[in-house]
This record gives C-alpha cells, sequence and structure tokens, in this order.
C-alpha cells in the first residue's frame, strides 16, 4: 500500500509541476517517476510528458523500420494508409492535426498503463493500447510533417 502512495505522490507532484523527492527531474519539461525501471516506458513517459506539457509537437519517436507511404510516392492516394490511424485515434480521416492532438491526449489519459498499477492484466492491456496510440499518431504526425 505504500508503494501506491509513493506513485500517488509522485504523479500529483508531476501533475503539479513539483521537484519533491520522488521525481527525477531530465531538463525543464521532463519529470518521470523513479519507480520507472523499464527503459521503453521510461522513454514513453518522457516523450508524453514533454508532449502534454506544451503545445509543442512531439519528439520523432527512435523506431526503425516503419515509414509512411505518402509524401514523395506520387501515387494516387498516398494518405489512405493512414485511415487506420485516424480510426484508431477516433477522429474523421484527415482531421485537423488540432483535432488529432486532441484524441491522442485524451485517449492518452484514459489508457495510459500506470493507471492501472493496482491490476496486473489491465495494465498489460492498456500497454498494448497506447502502444497502438502512440504509433498511430506518430505516423500521423510524421505524414503532416512531410507535407508542411
Amino acid at each position: 500500500m505504500d508503494r501506491f502512495f509513493d506513485r500517488l505522490g509522485d504523479m500529483l507532484r508531476t501533475v503539479l509541476g513539483g521537484d519533491g523527492p520522488g521525481t527525477e527531474t531530465g531538463g525543464p519539461r521532463r519529470r518521470r517517476p523513479l519507480h520507472t525501471d523499464d527503459p521503453d516506458l521510461a522513454a514513453a513517459w518522457d516523450e508524453l510528458e514533454s508532449f502534454l506539457d506544451s503545445d509543442q509537437e512531439p519528439a520523432e519517436p527512435a523506431r526503425g523500420g516503419a515509414s509512411s507511404a505518402s509524401g514523395a510516392s506520387g501515387g494516387a492516394h498516398p494518405r489512405e494508409p493512414l485511415r487506420a490511424d485516424y480510426a484508431t485515434l477516433g477522429v474523421a480521416f484527415d482531421a485537423p492535426m488540432s483535432e488529432v492532438k486532441r484524441a491522442y491526449k485524451r485517449l492518452m489519459r484514459a489508457h495510459h498503463p500506470d493507471r492501472f498499477t493496482h491490476d496486473p492484466a489491465h495494465q498489460a492491456a492498456a500497454t498494448r493500447k497506447a502502444a497502438r496510440i502512440n504509433s498511430a499518431f506518430a505516423r500521423i504526425e510524421r505524414d503532416a510533417r512531410a507535407t508542411r
């Protein structure tokens, strides 16, 4: 039960912007709980925190391989592969980026794995859902940057 209250305190300090003993500060916008032992979760946490703390563009995820079919290909419908990503975020295909960002933030708040620490099965499902949300948003964001 003490671990629960420690995590709750860390979360409140993060939300309120405090740098108490339970947080680790890696810069002006990077705050994450010390109990984050998984490097992938730590990277995702940092990316989410920096995105939620500002209206700046999110950092490009360090993933290799998945490239968008849009851009230089010049096909008849270069954005068509993104239709599933828009559906994952629950927005209309070709919705404005501001609407996509709002949907992304809402979904990440609802499905973040740290909300389900009490139940490992729900936490694992939330981790998978959050990964799908992150990858869908990253592909849409990458396409938006390429078409600017």
